[in-house]
């Protein structure tokens, strides 16, 4: 689906609300960009999809969970894009991963 879609249903996956947010802020002249990577939630790692916008630095947002700013869970992978591929998304999901930094810079 696209950010269209879930505008008109008011509803959608992690990769509709990253696009539909990232094409909302493009439309009100501030720099966005899609991002496709791993969430760590519950002790689990999730693929996911979310926003990066640039607000003098670039700042994850997650407008599926409601983050703003996303948080330290959240490990990008690909910007600009909201999918990995399904090789690579089935390789990073059954990957044994531990969070030992965490950088904010882009």
């Amino acid at each position: 689906a696209s950010a269209a879609t879930a505008l008109e249903r008011k509803s959608g996956d992690a990769r509709e609300f990253a696009l539909l947010t990232t094409a909302l802020l493009r439309a009100a002249g501030i720099p966005a960009d899609p991002v496709a990577g791993l969430l760590f939630a519950g002790g689990r790692f999730y693929l996911h999809a979310w926003t990066e916008v640039y607000l003098g630095r670039w700042v994850p947002v997650d407008a599926m969970l409601g983050q703003f700013p996303a948080d330290a869970g959240h490990l990008p992978f690909e910007n600009g894009a909201v999918d990995l591929g399904p090789d690579l998304a089935r390789v990073l999901s059954r990957l044994p991963l531990t969070v030992v930094r965490v950088d904010t810079a882009r």
